[in-house]
């Protein structure tokens, strides 16, 4: 008798073990074969299939656009919820609850940390009117435009080398055949071996951009992961920014790679930061305010919306906030006035 309770006792155990390996994403094939052999044989625990589910954020329990914290709140929320039942209070003792409630907590935490991109030990700022350059452990040379953030490990372990960048950056990326570098901006996942490339998504933009330089690049959307890009040399991927509250389940993310284009003096406008320039390409009033903006650390505002829409063009390399505002005035009709940190334009 002895010795049925104890094998009961070790099947209970092995379940919460299994479930708590599936929700981690840990488990091997054999195991959730195994899994579903024991669930078979105990049917008093599969509902806690319905639980694993809401802790990952299933369709059928949560929606796909809430944040990962909220899925695995909800999900808690059901477990409590269950385990309150007569039912279940009468089939699971007190410590099965107990021990089931530590894995399946522990699993979450595991599962929640292979979601974040970067398990980073470092961060670094930069703010508007600066740049910075950064070598990483690896050798990967990183540079830093103004507003932007960069979190990174101290050193790479394991298979892959990850990192994630918020605003603008420029890699140039040390090859490593064995350890793929991944790069997080957004909703995009950039994968190189051994490149140069540029990827920014500053939240006030509409669009997440990589331009890959030299080497290759694949690029893929975390909304579309059937639709990963190859970038060849002198390409750039433009990805728009979609609003993920749309009634479809799985919002289409529209994108485009275009050609690279060399402007005046061979100067290519979405690299020229690195060497303190600004190029603008037929770019809007209105990117090239926020441009400004980031360069000279000041706010930027355009008092005329209809002057937002008009295009320019220009290179500008050591010139004065006055003189780049000046020089563009020649060819756009518009005024300004300075204050403190503050520009106001207005069309003339």
């Amino acid at each position: 008798m002895s010795s049925a309770i104890e094998d009961h006792v070790m099947e209970n155990s092995r379940i919460i073990e299994l479930l708590a390996k599936k929700l981690g994403k840990s488990a091997t094939p054999d195991e959730l074969q195994e899994l579903g052999r024991l669930l078979g044989e105990h049917p008093e625990y599969s509902y806690l299939e319905e639980v694993v589910q809401s802790l990952k954020g299933s369709r059928e329990h949560v929606e796909l656009h809430l944040p990962a914290q909220e899925v695995t709140d909800m999900g808690w929320k059901h477990l409590a919820g269950r385990l309150n039942e007569p039912k279940v209070r009468r089939l699971w003792p007190r410590w099965v609850a107990a021990a089931m409630v530590l894995l399946m907590a522990g699993a979450a935490w595991l599962f929640q940390v292979r979601k974040s991109p970067v398990q980073a030990s470092k961060s670094v700022n930069v703010g508007y009117g600066a740049r910075r350059m950064l070598t990483l452990s690896d050798g990967t040379r990183i540079w830093l435009n103004a507003g932007s953030r960069l979190i990174y490990p101290e050193r790479f372990t394991g298979s892959k080398r990850e990192v994630t960048v918020e605003g603008e950056a420029f890699f140039d990326v040390a090859p490593q055949a064995s350890m793929p570098f991944l790069v997080h901006a957004g909703k995009l996942t950039i994968k190189v071996l051994g490149t140069s490339f540029d990827v920014k998504d500053y939240k006030e933009d509409a669009d997440i951009t990589t331009t890959l330089i030299s080497g290759k690049v694949e690029v893929m959307m975390d909304n579309n992961p059937e639709r990963d890009v190859i970038l060849e040399p002198r390409e750039k991927l433009v990805v728009a920014k979609v609003d993920t509250a749309l009634k479809s389940d799985q919002p289409q993310v529209r994108y485009q790679v275009r050609s690279v284009m060399t402007g005046v003096k061979n100067n290519i406008a979405e690299t020229a930061w690195i060497n303190n320039k600004l190029v603008f390409n037929d770019d809007t009033f209105e990117e090239v305010a926020r441009q400004l903006e980031r360069k000279y650390n000041v706010q930027v505002n355009i008092a005329d919306e209809g002057l937002k829409d008009e295009h320019v063009s220009g290179v500008f390399d050591k010139e004065t906030l006055q003189q780049v505002l000046d020089i563009l005035r020649a060819t756009t009709r518009f005024d300004y006035r300075v204050e403190g940190q503050k520009i106001v334009i207005w069309k003339n």
